[in-house]
């Protein structure tokens, strides 16, 4: 805490703390200290689970939807951090309403260090990037009914 209240006096900017190896009790400490300083509204979240790599059983991705429906109204935004394999559960992390993907990148995934192996390599960055940037668009309402796209087939197969 005497770091935290160093960044509340003398840093402006937003400031982004991970949730990992953090009790539900420690998180609300911390969000109220925030409260206290008045600097909440500066303050990014991120749901995490701290480990090299976790497990896909271990993510944990619902505790975004329990950060959400616990902070949003408090904090600035909310975000993932993640330390597993693959990019799967970053889009996921998404759809249940992560503002902010944290990631750790690595030239090269077999190098010794605990973050290695956890980490994206360029191409693996450059793929999740892109299907975050997909997935974006696609995740909302259809614009009417009947879409553009869709009146064609409906002319030639849909019977009514």
């Amino acid at each position: 805490f005497k770091m935290l209240q160093y960044l509340c006096k003398n840093y402006q900017g937003e400031i982004n703390l991970s949730f990992g190896m953090t009790t539900q009790d420690e998180e609300e400490e911390i969000v109220s200290f925030f409260e206290t300083h008045k600097r909440n509204q500066d303050l990014v979240i991120y749901s995490c689970t701290s480990g090299y790599p976790v497990p896909f059983e271990d993510i944990a991705l619902l505790e975004i939807t329990r950060i959400k429906e616990a902070y949003a109204h408090r904090v600035k935004q909310i975000g993932f951090s993640g330390h597993h394999l693959g990019i799967a559960a970053d889009i996921a992390a998404m759809t249940l309403g992560a503002e902010w993907i944290e990631r750790h990148y690595t030239k090269d995934r077999t190098w010794k260090g605990t973050d290695h192996s956890a980490s994206l390599e360029p191409d693996g960055l450059r793929k999740m990037t892109r299907d975050l940037r997909n997935v974006a668009k696609a995740l909302e309402y259809k614009k009417s009914e009947i879409l553009d796209i869709e009146s064609v087939q409906r002319e030639k197969l849909k019977r009514y």
